[in-house]
């Protein structure tokens, strides 16, 4: 019997069909990055911005690595129109809890205050004038004998509504200049007796307000309503939903998060001394319906 000859591959043939075997085994079990959309008109460097990045860093291992592009500006309807139709996968949007929003039946919040519901504590902006009125608060229902004043849309005017006090809205289009400023000027001039403003906005606008003759800001007392900030997603969107939620969480509990977020207002919050200022609170209804998770995460003073 003939001895057969066995065929032997050449050395560099074998060397590449395994690299070629290595390759497509690694192609194959990487994941496609999930591409997701944001919706606000923030640049890459904005807080919110931050703070996405940060909860979907944080989920790599349990969602897999991601793309984070970022859509032409549009205005706020307009984003919401492609959250309720899910006509851009996997988008979402930065917003606030307003009855038109809390009455879209196919979107959903991530129960977890961005800000920590800083833009709840409200410190006032008032006529001198006023300050001797002022000056003598000592109880909340004190309050309900000043006028309020709030831009259209805003929820700060339904919240203060619901509780009986005295809101004058004011288109921000109709005022010429800046509309912040010329709400300041509405109050030092008397049409209203207080324009107020988010902690965190007080230092921002410090210049502001010194342009303004015969404003005085009050330095004793904030007003609190819950007024946190959420991500929104289509309703079926679970799986980005939960995503960014268990990012966010892990984030709070290892301190990155709140590393973020003390860079970004710590310095607003010490210039708007709420630990010394006694704090007048009121629930709002507008959060009264949704998920209540979000608290264990609001900044106290």
């Amino acid at each position: 019997m003939k001895n057969r000859t066995k065929y032997k591959q050449p050395l560099y043939l074998r060397i590449v069909l395994l690299l070629q075997l290595v390759l497509c085994t690694t192609t194959s079990a990487s994941p496609t990055a999930q591409t997701i959309t944001y919706l606000n008109p923030e640049d890459d460097d904005h807080y919110f911005v931050k703070v996405l990045k940060l909860s979907l860093d944080k989920t790599k291992d349990q969602y897999g690595e991601y793309t984070l592009r970022f859509h032409p500006k549009m205005n706020r309807d307009q984003a919401l129109a492609k959250l309720r139709e899910n006509s851009t996968p996997n988008a979402i949007r930065m917003l606030m809890p307003k009855k038109h929003v809390l009455s879209m039946e196919n979107i959903r919040h991530i129960p977890f205050p961005l800000q920590r519901g800083i833009l709840g504590y409200r410190i006032c902006s008032y006529s001198d004038t006023l300050h001797r009125r002022v000056a003598n608060i000592s109880r909340l229902a004190e309050l309900k004998s000043f006028s309020f004043l709030q831009g259209v849309g805003w929820p700060d005017g339904d919240i203060l509504s619901h509780h009986g006090f005295d809101v004058n809205i004011v288109d921000l289009s109709t005022l010429e200049g800046n509309p912040i400023r010329g709400m300041y000027e509405m109050a030092a001039n008397g049409q209203v007796d207080f324009f107020c403003r988010g902690a965190h906005e007080l230092k921002a606008e410090s210049g502001l307000r010194r342009q303004v003759p015969s404003l005085k800001t009050e330095q004793t007392m904030a007003l609190y309503y819950p007024a946190p900030l959420f991500f929104y997603v289509g309703k079926s969107n679970t799986t980005l939903a939960n995503r960014v939620l268990d990012g966010l969480q892990m984030a709070y509990k290892d301190g990155a998060f709140l590393s973020l977020w003390k860079e970004h207002y710590d310095e607003r919050l010490v210039f708007s001394n709420l630990e010394k200022r006694k704090i007048y609170r009121l629930d709002s209804p507008l959060t009264l319906k949704i998920d209540q998770a979000y608290r264990d995460y609001v900044y106290r003073p």
